[in-house]
């Protein structure tokens, strides 16, 4: 800066810049991870907001000189953006299953002030998979029938329009064990047939414009006059 003659950073400014960075590095880290162009599926979205959320919830302990409004701001729209999300309502239930069904994330990633909903997860992970096994399109996303432990258990009598018992139980314990499995990677699926199915329906690819803007920016290059 002095060689340029320009007027010097002060320890004012560059305080201020390190905490404008603290607090936006959540959400610039979150950004980069979900516009990748590796290994970017729809079930790494919930934990990601998850992830993003706990780090804003923890900065506000932190004592800001310059930032604090920002901080505010930040925190307050990403909550209102994303509070289906963060609430795990109904609604969002297709993301649920899309990280439930991936290997690496189970239900690791429910954050502990949201551990009594562990129950219903589970059953709309069975209610999925029983779906998947009698070949019906899961109408279960905007369903809210889960925490009844009769929907879970399924003890009543088969019918023609229900699956027979073994089935229903087939489905429970696949879930079950699918859920408790150690392993993280994807290979694991292999077991666990239905869970696998729900993982290809629901593990779409998060849609991105980074790739596109990258080759433009490398079409550009095509017009320099180094080219020649």
């Amino acid at each position: 800066m002095s060689a340029l003659q320009l007027p010097c950073l002060k320890d004012g400014d560059l305080e201020f810049l390190e905490e404008y960075r603290q607090i936006l590095a959540p959400i610039a880290v979150a950004l980069d991870r979900l516009q990748g162009e590796k290994n970017c599926l729809y079930g790494k979205l919930l934990p990601t907001l998850l992830k993003v959320n706990n780090q804003l919830n923890s900065l506000q302990s932190v004592n800001f000189r310059y930032c604090t409004p920002l901080l505010s701001a930040v925190t307050c729209g990403f909550q209102r953006r994303f509070i289906d999300f963060l609430n795990l309502t109904p609604e969002i239930n297709t993301a649920i299953l899309a990280s439930m069904t991936h290997p690496y994330f189970k239900l690791r990633w429910l954050p502990q002030s949201l551990s009594d909903q562990r129950n219903r997860l589970q059953a709309l992970l069975v209610t999925a998979a029983k779906s998947i096994s009698l070949g019906v399109h899961p109408e279960y996303a905007s369903s809210e029938s889960g925490d009844n432990d009769d929907d879970y258990f399924s003890f009543t009598q088969s019918s023609d329009n229900t699956p027979p018992v073994s089935d229903t139980t087939k489905c429970e314990l696949e879930v079950l064990k699918y859920l408790e499995e150690s392993k993280k990677d994807l290979s694991v699926l292999e077991n666990f047939p239905l869970v696998k199915s729900l993982y290809l329906k629901f593990n779409a690819i998060l849609p991105s414009s980074a790739p596109v803007e990258r080759l433009f920016s490398l079409g550009g290059i095509i017009n320099r006059p180094h080219r020649r």
